[in-house]
């Protein structure tokens, strides 16, 4: 897959999971304002099949649904950050550049010896 095509995916996947957490936060504020309505109309007259003819237990199931949806969409989708340390290591791997470096890094101690066993 192309790099810069993996790149522009990271920056979208990390703009929906914001998107993912303004809907969450949506979702408890409007639960909170129905809530509190239901509430104020709240009277002692209320019996178990009213309750469950009230907008706050539609609401509840439409935000414990929601809620069980979203939480582990957001707790699964890595963070932008750790997605391009992802695409990094691959990159990484998948080149020449590691094995060079280890080369170089060999070269260079090799020639540090030398000089130790030179000097004594």
């Amino acid at each position: 897959m192309n790099i810069e095509l993996v790149l522009y995916l990271i920056d979208i996947v990390a703009n929906i999971n914001v998107a993912i957490g303004l809907i969450l936060g949506l979702l408890i504020i409007i639960f909170i304002i129905i809530g509190i309505i239901s509430l104020s109309q709240w009277s002692d007259t209320y019996n178990k099949t009213e309750w469950k003819e009230t907008s706050l237990y539609k609401s509840k199931s439409y935000f414990l649904f929601g809620f069980f949806i979203i939480i582990p969409l957001m707790c699964l989708i890595p963070s932008q950050k750790t997605m391009y340390m992802i695409v990094g290591a691959n990159v990484i791997k998948s080149s020449t550049i590691p094995s060079k470096v280890e080369q170089a890094i060999n070269k260079k101690l090799d020639e540090y010896l030398t000089e130790e066993k030179k000097d004594k």
